[in-house]
Order: structure tokens, then C-alpha cells, then sequence
């Protein structure tokens, strides 16, 4: 018992634990409403990017959707709740994964928009082409098939010229929207960060997506961080 004490003693000394411990401390009932209005004031202020992060779970529900094979309204029905119950931890990398794409462009260009436009297209593109691959070789997209872009040639000749000319019209309209309301927009969407935190933040997810190129690679973190989100 005294050792658990001695040792609740010197580990409230560490900075960031004395700092955590303060963050949820409070000595009255005053105090305590008070803290809750901030963070709810702060939830408030940042609600856009948890507007985000919801529209990109909705997205990766329905390309998770469409990738299932499925037969009938009933099949339907119990796809989608199996997605709902069972594949809960696999989205929500995925989620972790988008929004840290999303954050990475924002912190770069300060423009929200632009970066939400280009991370859709992203998502947009992965998935059309996660679903010619599974036609063809019933395997999704990997970060090792980015190679395969130097064949960009090859790959559009699979696509019917229909599906490219209105995948292009959509494409313009996405850019030429983000364009129009990033302008109209740009101030209440700025991000008001200092140029060390901005560095900082941008060098660390770099680090990040750099393992997701190793995916493929047994015993790598990447390969064992989306194993356990399986």
C-alpha cells in the first residue's frame, strides 16, 4: 500500500500527468460548470471538423457497402448490419486515417475547403478504382499499387469513356464549389495555428503516412496496426 502511494506521489510530479490531473480538477460546483461551458464552447468552435469526420464515416459505410456482395433486400439488410456491428474498428481507422489526410492538407494550405474537396476526390478515386480491382483480381487497393500510376494510360483504357467523362464533370463541379465557397468562406474557416505547432504537426503525420507504404510488409507497425483494427 505505501509503495502504490509513494508511487501516486511521483508520478503526479511528471508535467504531463500534473496537467491532466488539473485539466479535470475542480474545487466547486461553479468550477465545474464552468469547464463543461468551455468545452462545450469548444466542441462549438471546432464543430466543422467533427462535421467532417461524420460525413467521411458515412462515406466509408457506403463504400464498405458497395464492396460487399450482396442478393436481395434481405442480404441488403444484413450487410448493412454487419458493417454497423461488426466492422466498427476497421471504419474507424479508416476515419482516423482520412481525417489525418484532411488535417495534413489543411495545416499545409489553410484552406479548408480545398482540403476537404481534395481528400473527397481522393476517397472518390480509391474507391472506383478499389472496385474495377475487385472485378478484376477480387482484392482491394493497396498504398504499394500507387505504382501503378506510372501506367495511368493502361489503367484508363479499363474505364468505359462514358463513366471518365462524367467522373470529370464531377471532378470540375468539386472544384470549381471548393473555389466558390472557399472565397465566400475563407475567414470563418481559417486555422489559426502558430508556425512551430504548424511544423511540428505537418512533419509528425508525414511520419505517420510514410508506414502506410510498409502495409504489405509482415511484422512492420503499419501491418500490425491494421491488423488490430481487423
Amino acid at each position: 500500500m505505501s509503495l502504490l502511494v509513494i508511487f501516486l506521489f511521483y508520478i503526479q510530479k511528471i508535467r504531463f500527468i500534473h496537467r491532466f490531473i488539473e485539466y479535470f480538477a475542480f474545487d466547486s460546483i461553479e468550477q465545474l460548470t464552468q469547464r463543461w461551458k468551455k468545452r462545450i464552447h469548444w466542441l462549438f468552435v471546432h464543430k466543422s471538423y467533427f462535421l467532417v469526420a461524420a460525413f467521411f464515416y458515412c462515406f466509408t459505410f457506403v463504400q464498405i457497402f458497395v464492396l460487399e456482395p450482396k442478393e436481395g433486400w434481405k442480404e441488403t439488410i444484413q450487410v448493412a448490419l454487419k458493417i454497423f456491428t461488426q466492422r466498427q474498428a476497421p471504419m474507424i481507422l479508416t476515419i482516423i486515417i482520412i481525417m489525418g489526410f484532411f488535417f495534413l492538407l489543411l495545416l499545409i494550405s489553410n484552406r479548408f475547403w480545398y482540403a476537404l474537396t481534395a481528400t473527397l476526390i481522393i476517397n472518390l478515386l480509391l474507391t472506383i478504382s478499389t472496385v474495377i480491382k475487385m472485378e478484376m483480381r477480387e482484392e482491394p487497393v493497396f498504398p504499394s499499387d500507387l505504382k501503378m500510376l506510372t501506367g495511368l494510360s493502361e489503367l484508363l483504357s479499363m474505364v468505359s469513356p462514358v463513366l471518365l467523362i462524367v467522373g470529370g464533370l464531377i471532378l470540375l463541379l468539386l472544384l470549381i464549389t471548393s473555389i466558390i465557397v472557399q472565397r465566400r468562406l475563407q475567414k470563418q474557416y481559417s486555422l489559426k495555428i502558430h508556425w512551430k505547432r504548424r511544423f511540428i504537426s505537418i512533419a509528425v503525420l508525414l511520419g505517420c503516412f510514410s508506414g502506410v507504404f510498409f502495409i504489405n510488409h509482415k511484422n512492420s507497425p503499419s501491418f500490425l496496426l491494421f491488423n488490430l483494427f481487423k
